[in-house]
């Protein structure tokens, strides 16, 4: 049931995901915690739009308070 990408950090999310956020009319899928706040806190930092197509920004190896940045 996989098929969404965490816009954080690029991890294929389940649909079923309890980490959503609503955001210009779109529902974007979290795989933690920690990538849901981090997108909230600054949405644009995450989105950026290419012609007709939204496009998702790359993940960062950098973007702070991620979910791979939190020790398991």
């Amino acid at each position: 049931m996989f098929g969404k990408r965490d816009p954080v950090c690029g991890v294929k999310v389940d649909r079923n995901s309890k980490y959503t956020v609503k955001y210009g009319g779109k529902t974007y899928y979290f795989d933690s915690e920690g990538c849901k706040n981090t997108f909230e806190a600054d949405p644009g930092t995450f989105l950026k739009k290419k012609g007709r197509q939204g496009l998702l920004k790359p993940p960062s190896q950098d973007i702070p308070r991620c979910c791979h940045d939190i020790k398991k």
